[in-house]
């Protein structure tokens, strides 16, 4: 089974301090593991707006490397508007994005559910560290690592 790493599970990654996680991945293959476009745009948009910006593109570069990378599709657009319409019936999406390390919204805002499309699209695990409102989307599989 694949898995779709979401931003918090990739910023946790790159701070490299939690080593619990670390040598959980360890029992895993890299080619379990999986990136989309709209994370590695986040992670972009972080590393620009950082005091360290070469460097942090460098580590990005290197990390993104070592997975493969879904883009966000015409499938996945379609699994996003489903999935938006219905959580916003049921109150569950928010008009704006927490910060890359720390806050989370209580909400989905549309960068998350567009990440919950690509990895529905591909029927792929979505694999989290903090945002436990994926699992309100009906039909994802996600855990929280």
């Amino acid at each position: 089974m694949k898995y779709l790493m979401d931003l918090s599970f990739c910023a946790a990654l790159l701070k490299a301090k939690d080593e619990t996680l670390i040598h959980k991945l360890k029992e895993y293959n890299p080619h379990d593991f999986a990136l989309s476009s709209v994370v590695k745009s986040e992670l972009i948009y972080a590393a620009r707006m950082s005091e360290h910006v070469d460097d942090n593109l460098t580590l990005l570069q290197k990390f993104f490397s070592q997975f493969e990378s879904y883009s966000f599709d015409e499938k996945a657009a379609g699994f996003f508007g489903l999935s938006k319409a219905i959580t916003q019936a049921a109150g569950n999406t928010g008009s704006f994005m927490g910060s890359l390390f720390g806050k989370s919204t209580s909400q989905l805002n549309n960068l998350e559910l567009m990440q919950a499309g690509i990895a529905m699209s591909h029927d792929m695990i979505l694999l989290t560290r903090m945002n436990k409102e994926y699992a309100k989307i009906p039909g994802i599989r996600v855990e929280i690592w």
